[in-house]
């Protein structure tokens, strides 16, 4: 053998499956060299796997080492965060690296350890240590209508061929979309947003129910070409609006479902579409929505054209690409929701509701 091989051969790694087998074989042969060659290691690697048969055994089959786990850098702080964590689980509330980030953070203030940072490096050597990691639920995509590229390449050019007659300004051009926020945030705005969670290897996923899984409200979006973005609308499942006073800036509605129909849309284009940038001046705008039901309906069509507005109706199953609202806006509003969420729950001064 030269050297070379010798080198390549000492260089060798074997998995703790192989390395028990080895010791099992050298057993039933009665030799250690022989096993050793039969296998194509060394005589030494299998004495020295039959002084560690009981670590062997309690390793991991796939692991290639049976040392132990070292012992983070910033112990305390770990053990602060897997206390946080235990007791989210008692209450079967779910985790996010988000929710770790900011708890480390809060245990290295109150140890005043000022040479900690939080980074999704230091989060994922964690949670291989404490023996956590990320599952996420398989997603349902909607299939797109038959030929849809050639749908698109069609709409395409009928918007440009739409902006080239009319002219329109960009503060002229606007798209509004509805989405759905459910009330029951706790179990459902993960699912909404992110479907990711923490959990211990080999732990099943938490399905909880708090008695508002049906409980929810539609908020309505709407965006401008030029990136001015109007009021949000906010309608509730309720009889009567309370007696409140609310946020400037925002339109509340309610009725029977919680959804966008004929009169809450017709409540939108007039306080929401007529009260945009482009108003004063006049000039003739474009709207560009789904077609849900709702905005096909010849009273709403007629209360859009007369505030001196053209409507073009993207194509059923393709808003997820054409749809502005789907593309850019949605995301960043359901993720600072979300942020807002993460930090109101993991505050130590928020209490618990009985139900």
């Amino acid at each position: 053998m030269s050297l070379t091989d010798r080198s390549r051969s000492a260089k060798r790694s074997f998995t703790n499956k192989f390395k028990l087998d080895a010791v099992e074989l050298a057993e039933k042969v009665g030799g250690n060299r022989t096993a050793a060659k039969y296998l194509g290691c060394s005589e030494k690697n299998i004495w020295d796997w039959k002084n560690q048969l009981a670590e062997l055994k309690d390793a991991p089959e796939k692991k290639k080492s049976v040392k132990q786990k070292r012992e983070g850098y910033w112990p305390e702080i770990e053990r602060r965060v897997c206390a946080f964590i235990d007791e989210r689980k008692s209450y079967n509330l779910r985790i996010s690296r988000e929710m770790i980030h900011l708890e480390a953070k809060k245990a290295a203030k109150n140890l005043e350890i000022t040479d900690f940072k939080v980074s999704q490096g230091w989060c994922n050597i964690y949670m291989k240590r404490a023996g956590y990691h990320i599952r996420e639920r398989c997603k349902v995509v909607q299939d797109p209508p038959h030929q849809f590229e050639d749908k698109i390449t069609e709409f395409k050019k009928f918007v440009k061929q739409r902006l080239k007659d009319h002219n329109y300004q960009l503060v002229c051009i606007g798209n509004m979309d509805e989405t759905l926020v459910n009330m029951d945030m706790i179990p459902r705005l993960r699912r909404i947003i992110s479907t990711k969670e923490i959990l211990k290897i080999g732990e099943k996923p938490i399905m909880m129910k708090t008695g508002y899984v049906n409980c929810n409200y539609t908020v309505v979006l709407a965006a401008m070409a030029n990136g001015d973005k109007l009021s949000p609308m906010l309608i509730f499942k309720r009889k009567k609006l309370p007696k409140c006073t609310f946020p400037k800036g925002v339109v509340v509605h309610c009725n029977e479902k919680g959804r966008m129909d004929k009169e809450a849309c017709k409540i939108w284009v007039r306080k929401v579409w007529q009260n945009h940038p482009n108003d004063l001046r006049r000039e003739k705008s474009l709207l560009f929505w789904d077609s849900f039901t709702t905005h096909l309906t010849s009273e709403v069509t007629q209360k859009v054209l007369d505030t001196n507005t053209d409507v073009i109706v993207i194509p059923t199953g393709l808003t997820n690409i054409l749809q502005p609202m789907d593309v850019s806006l949605k995301k960043p509003f359901k993720a600072g929701l979300l942020n807002r969420l993460i930090a109101w729950m993991a505050a130590e001064e928020n209490t618990r509701t009985k139900r």
